[in-house]
């Protein structure tokens, strides 16, 4: 059972939790801790597990309070994750997080259906916003989803799809050790599709740091002997540093073999992807 567990389940679960999308979440939901902590401390206060205590707040009047400030907290916690999710997910990507999370919570917004609330003092229908979306009940369902959708992947074997993470490579690495012989023909049009977008992107990354160089040293032209520099505000250096420390591996190797075996250490086999 433990060795199932190792190599079906686990890697499954460390595929699905090591996701773009789980780890923003995860990261996203901590914004709205501080509500939900708020919001538990007004509901263990509304509805107090022993009788004599529960008499007690209720002869103080104090329990609309308790219900207004254990409802009006855990309203708001769906908004705040939505915004929390979005910035952490750009910030994981290396992108402006700040903005993301404005869409989001414009998005977050945009979708919540109007709700009639009644006539206004001109007869008019007043709208509203609906106040389970903003409680989270849609975002509760959402996430029931994904667990059971997540453990009927793990019952099929199946892991979540690659994203582009190291994590994903290093969980297909784990997945997937080699040996098989013979070459198999992959022609499904998707995958046809992915091998042209990534030698495109090789060969446009090649061209984008031969395009750095070059301009790297035009400005390197420029200074000469000169070790800093400023540009259009921005601080530039090029400074002489020591020269590191090796060892000459062949020559230690052939002088001193007894030394060279007892200090070498030899990596573990990786699978290397070439293209």
């Amino acid at each position: 059972m433990g060795e199932f567990f190792q190599n079906n389940v686990l890697p499954a679960i460390m595929a699905f939790v090591n996701t773009k999308a789980v780890r923003a979440i995860k990261d996203g939901m901590v914004y709205s801790m501080p509500l939900i902590i708020v919001g538990a401390v007004y509901l263990l206060l509304f509805q107090l597990p022993v009788e004599s205590l529960a008499n007690f707040v209720n002869s103080t009047g104090a329990v609309p309070f308790l219900a207004h400030g254990y409802t009006s907290t855990f309203q708001i916690t769906a908004f705040i994750s939505a915004i929390g999710i979005a910035y952490q997910w750009a910030k994981n990507d290396g992108f402006e997080p700040l903005s993301a999370g404005i869409i989001s919570a414009a998005a977050f917004l945009i979708l919540i259906p109007d709700v009639i609330a009644g006539a206004g003092v001109d007869g008019a229908d007043v709208a509203g916003l609906d106040k389970t979306w903003l409680a989270g009940s849609t975002q509760i369902d959402e996430l029931i989803t994904a667990g059971k959708r997540f453990w009927k992947m793990v019952q099929d074997k199946t892991a979540p799809a690659p994203d582009g993470s190291k994590s994903a490579g290093e969980t297909l690495a784990a997945m997937h050790k080699g040996g098989q012989q013979g070459t198999l023909v992959l022609d499904r049009p998707e995958l046809v599709v992915a091998f042209e977008r990534m030698t495109f992107m090789a060969k446009a990354e090649a061209e984008a740091k031969a395009s750095k160089e070059k301009f790297k040293q035009q400005i390197m032209e420029a200074m000469g002997d000169y070790e800093v520099a400023e540009i259009g505000g921005n601080k530039v250096t090029w400074k002489t540093q020591a020269g590191r420390t090796t060892i000459d591996g062949k020559k230690l190797k052939s002088e001193l073999p007894d030394i060279y075996e007892k200090y070498s250490k030899v990596g573990k086999p990786v699978r290397v992807f070439r293209a």
